[in-house]
């Protein structure tokens, strides 16, 4: 949004500075250029507020992406966990079967 109002600003600025230069009545040379100049920054202005949407565009998309690596990164936080305690509980029923057989079940 920042952006598209920089842009706007920048072509005001042109547009007055053409404005205020005036155009004399007899010069129509002046005229024209200055009315070209208004037209190119009109342009200008066009064309940096829709450079500006499509980077407002662009950081949505990578917020709305990042968003998802966070929930991806907690969704896998808790696979480990969840893999780590059934570890744990193999590990204590290997144990039990040991104590209760006599011998070692593990290779």
């Amino acid at each position: 949004m920042r952006l598209r109002s920089i842009g706007a600003s920048a072509a005001g600025l042109m547009l007055v500075t053409v404005i205020g230069t005036g155009c004399p009545s007899g010069d129509k040379g002046t005229a024209t250029r200055a009315e070209t100049a208004a037209t190119r920054a009109e342009d200008a202005a066009k064309r940096a507020e829709s450079a500006a949407s499509r980077v407002e565009a662009a950081a949505q998309r990578a917020e709305t992406a990042a968003t998802r690596a966070e929930d991806a990164a907690k969704r896998a936080e808790s696979a480990a966990s969840r893999v780590e305690a059934a570890a744990q509980r193999a590990e204590a029923a290997a144990e039990k079967a040991e104590r209760a057989f006599g011998r070692s079940t593990r290779k």
